[in-house]
C-alpha cells in the first residue's frame, strides 16, 4: 500500500464553512466546521454484524454534520470526530477521511476490507470478542467536492486517548503506574493482539500511537485500563503472500525484518529483484506484530513505580513453552500471548532487545526529530540576522 500526497487544506475542505464559537483541539484554536451537505455522499460498503441501517446513515450524512474536533493526521489520511443527526437523535463518530490522491480508494477499501473480514467473514474469533479488541468500522463512504471524490471510513466514538498521548502524559507530570497497572495494559495488549491473529490479520504497525487506552473512571473498578488496536491501513491478511520489506514504523521493525530490507536493497541496486523471491521479500507474521508491541511495553515500563516489599516483584516468566529469567516487568502466566518479552525470551534465549533510541519521536508521532527542530532555529537566527 503506498501512501498518498497531502492534498491542500483548500481541496479538502472547500464546501466548509465555519460555524459556532472558537474551540481549542489538537494542532491550535478553530471554529468548528460544519459539512454543508452533498447530495453525492454514498454508503458503499458497511459491516453487516454490527447493525448499522446503511440507507439511514446515508440520509443522515447528506444533510449534513459537524465536525466537532480534529483527532490526528497521517500519511494516508486525517481523522475528526463528527456529529450526525440521525433519526433517533444526534450521534458522534469518527470519521477518517483519506487524503486525495491516485491511491486513495484503494487504500481506503484495503483498510475497511480487514475490518468487514475480521467481523463478517470469521467465525473462529466471535464479533463480541473483537470488537472489545478493536475499534471497529463501520462503514465505507464517498462524496464528491470541487470535482474531488473523498474516501470516508467511519468508525464509532470511544472514550480515551493513544497510549503515546498516555506516555507522553506520565512523562510531563512526572506520575507513575503501579506494577499491576503496568500489567493490566500490557495484558490487555495481548490479548487484542491474540484476537486479531486468531481472527486471521496481521496488524503490522503497532506502536504507540497506534494503540488506544481506555481508563475507567471508577476507581474501584477491578481492571483499570483497557487497550483497543487501532489503524488497520498497513494491515494484511496472515494468509497473504510475500510483500516488500519496510512497511511500517521502522523504529518497531524486528530484527528478521531489518534483515529483509537490507536484502531487498541488495537486490534491488544489483537488478536482480524477483517478487517471487523469499530472499527478496518478506512473509509477515504474527511475530512481526509481537515485536513491535514488546518494544511499545518497554517504553511504559519506564514509568512504572515497582514495590520491593511486593511478592510480585519477580522477574521470572512461565510459558507455554519454556520458563526463563529476564530482566523486565514481572508477569507469571500459563498463555503464550500474555507476555511479550517473555515470548522473546523463549524464542531467542539469552538475546536482549535493543533499546528505544531516547528522544527519537519521529516514527512514533508522526513528527520531527529534535535535531532537525534545532537545525531550522539555527538557519531562521541567522536569516533575522542579515
Amino acid at each position: 500500500m503506498k501512501s498518498c500526497p497531502r492534498a491542500p487544506q483548500e481541496d479538502m475542505y472547500m464546501d466548509l464553512h465555519y460555524v459556532g464559537s472558537p474551540q481549542t483541539v489538537k494542532g491550535g484554536t478553530r471554529r468548528r466546521r460544519q459539512y454543508g451537505g452533498n447530495a453525492t455522499f454514498e454508503v458503499l460498503d458497511h459491516v453487516v454484524a454490527l447493525g448499522l441501517d446503511s440507507d439511514e446513515f446515508q440520509t443522515a450524512c447528506r444533510a449534513g454534520w459537524e465536525t466537532v474536533a480534529n483527532l490526528g493526521r497521517g500519511a494516508f489520511g486525517y481523522v475528526d470526530l463528527i456529529r450526525v443527526n440521525m433519526p433517533a437523535g444526534p450521534h458522534e463518530y469518527v470519521m477518517k477521511t483519506l487524503h486525495i490522491c491516485p491511491n486513495s480508494e484503494r487504500n481506503a477499501r484495503q483498510e475497511f476490507d480487514i475490518h468487514k473480514y475480521m467481523l463478517d467473514t470469521q467465525t473462529d474469533e466471535p464479533t463480541d470478542i473483537l470488537t472489545e479488541a478493536i475499534i471497529p468500522a463501520i462503514a465505507l463512504a464517498k462524496s464528491i467536492t470541487a470535482g474531488a471524490t473523498n474516501y470516508h471510513i467511519f468508525f464509532e466514538k470511544e472514550d480515551g486517548t493513544s497510549l503515546y498521548n498516555f506516555i507522553r502524559g506520565l512523562k510531563r507530570s512526572g506520575e507513575m503506574i503501579s506494577v499491576e497497572e503496568y500489567n493490566e495494559i500490557e495484558e490487555s495488549l495481548n490479548d487484542a493482539l491474540h484476537s486479531i491473529h486468531t481472527a486471521g490479520i496481521v496488524h503490522r504497525d503497532i506502536k504507540p500511537a497506534n494503540l488506544f487506552i481506555i481508563t475507567d473512571a471508577d476507581p474501584n473498578a477491578a481492571i483499570k485500563y483497557r487497550i483497543k488496536l487501532i489503524d488497520f491501513g498497513l494491515a494484511i491478511r496472515l494468509d497473504a503472500g510475500l510483500k516488500k520489506p519496510g512497511v511500517g514504523t521502522p523504529s518497531y521493525f524486528s530484527d528478521r525484518h531489518k534483515r529483509a530490507i537490507e536484502n531487498y536493497k541488495i537486490a534491488v541496486r544489483s537488478g536482480v529483484y524477483d517478487p517471487a523471491n523469499p530472499a527478496h521479500n518478506y512473509k509477515y507474521t504474527k511475530n512481526d506484530d509481537e515485536y513491535a508491541a514488546n518494544k511499545t511495553t518497554d517504553e511504559i515500563d519506564k514509568y512504572v513505580g515497582y514495590d520491593p516489599s511486593s511478592s510480585s516483584g519477580s522477574s521470572t516468566y512461565t510459558t507455554e513453552t519454556t520458563t526463563s529469567t529476564v530482566t523486565a516487568t514481572p508477569v507469571t502466566t500459563s498463555n503464550s500471548y500474555t507476555n511479550m518479552n517473555g515470548i522473546h525470551a523463549a524464542m531467542n534465549p539469552g538475546a536482549v532487545l535493543p533499546p528505544v533510541p531516547p528522544g527519537n519521536v519521529r516514527h512514533i508521532a508522526g513528527g520531527r526529530s529534535l535535531k532537525n527542530k534545532r537545525k531550522r532555529s539555527t538557519r531562521r537566527t541567522r536569516r533575522y540576522r542579515r
